[in-house]
């Protein structure tokens, strides 16, 4: 599991701009925070990291479309 760092980090995902939950993250936690972001009623935004190695685990990035939430 990724830990938050603190930064209230903004970006893009494609061509949309959004506010990073975590990176880093697993499958179990990109689930968790995808049904918990939702539930709480922000668009999510999901986007697999680049493995470095083909026997590496699929990480992703969790992000929301919401510019002024922070996940800190």
């Amino acid at each position: 599991m990724a830990s938050l760092n603190g930064n209230h980090s903004f970006g893009s995902i494609g061509e949309t701009r959004v506010t990073f939950v975590e990176k880093g993250t697993d499958e179990n936690r990109r689930d968790f925070l995808k049904q918990l972001l939702e539930h709480n009623g922000f668009e999510v935004i999901i986007e697999e990291e680049k493995k470095k190695a083909e026997e590496d685990p699929q990480l992703y990035t969790v992000a929301v479309t919401d510019m002024v939430f922070n996940p800190t």
